[in-house]
C-alpha cells in the first residue's frame, strides 16, 4: 500500500512545484517589465530636460528664457529623484544627501553666470527617503533655490545658499533653506503668501506631507519646513 499512497502524495507536491515555478516566472517577468518601464521613464525625463535646455538657449525674449529655466529646474529635480530611486539598494528609497546635492548642482549649472556666481552648500544627515516625499522635497528645494537666485542677491555678483535636512528624535523631518542675501525689507510682502506658481507648489507639497512652513527675513532669507511623514 506504500506505493499508491506515495504516488497520490506526489501528485499534489508536483502540482505545487509547478505552481511555484509559474509564480516565479510571473514575478520575474513583472520585475523585468518594471525595470524597463523605469529605464524608459528616466530616459524620457532626461530627454525632456535636454529639449527644454535647448529651447531656452534659442529663446529670444528674457521672459521666455526665464520661464523655460524654471521649467528645466523643476523637471530636472524630478529626473534626479527618479534616477536615485532606481540606483538605491532598497527599492523605492532615496539617499537624501545624494538627492539634495544633485538638485543643488543642477541649479548651479542652470543659474550661475558671469554676473552672478552662487555657491550652494548641502548639509544632511545620513537619511533615506521614500519615493513620494523624496520627489516632493526635491521639488520644494528646487523652487526655493530658484527663488533665491531670482530675488536674494540683487546688486551682488556672488552669494551662498545653504540647504539642510535633519531628522528629529520623533522621526519628523526638518528642511531648512537659507541664503546670505538681502532678506525682507520692513513692510515687504510675505513671500509664503505669494500666489506665484512656485509658492503655490511649495505650500501644496508641504501641506500634503502634514508639514509646517516658516519664513524668516532677517540676515538673508530662511525657509524652514517641518514634515511629519505618514507612519
Amino acid at each position: 500500500e506504500a506505493g499508491p499512497r506515495s504516488r497520490e502524495g506526489a501528485a499534489p507536491a508536483g502540482a505545487l512545484t509547478e505552481q511555484n515555478r509559474e509564480l516565479m516566472d510571473t514575478i520575474a517577468a513583472r520585475d523585468l517589465l518594471m525595470t524597463e518601464l523605469h529605464h524608459r521613464t528616466g530616459n524620457n525625463l532626461a530627454l525632456i530636460v535636454a529639449l527644454i535646455r535647448m529651447s531656452r538657449r534659442q529663446a529670444k525674449l528674457d521672459e521666455t528664457r526665464g520661464a523655460l529655466q524654471d521649467l528645466e529646474n523643476r523637471v530636472a529635480a524630478l529626473s534626479k529623484a527618479h534616477e536615485l530611486m532606481q540606483r538605491a539598494a532598497v527599492a523605492g528609497t532615496v539617499p537624501a544627501k545624494d538627492l539634495l546635492r544633485d538638485v543643488a548642482r543642477n541649479a548651479e549649472n542652470a543659474f550661475n553666470a558671469e554676473e552672478l556666481r552662487v555657491r550652494i552648500e548641502v548639509e544632511c544627515e545620513p537619511l533615506t527617503l521614500d519615493g513620494k516625499i523624496a520627489v516632493d522635497i526635491a521639488l520644494i528645494v528646487g523652487e526655493l533655490i530658484t527663488n533665491a537666485y531670482k530675488h536674494a542677491f540683487r546688486g551682488r555678483d556672488e552669494g551662498v545658499i545653504s540647504v539642510g535636512l535633519a531628522e528629529t528624535p520623533e522621526g519628523d523631518l526638518t528642511l531648512r533653506i537659507s541664503d546670505n542675501g538681502v532678506g525682507l525689507e520692513d513692510g515687504a510682502d510675505r513671500p509664503e503668501r505669494s500666489n506665484s506658481l512656485g509658492w503655490n507648489l511649495i505650500r501644496t507639497l508641504t501641506f500634503q506631507n502634514n508639514g509646517t512652513l516658516e519664513v524668516i527675513g532677517q540676515d538673508g532669507l530662511t525657509v524652514e519646513i517641518g514634515f511629519t511623514p505618514d507612519r
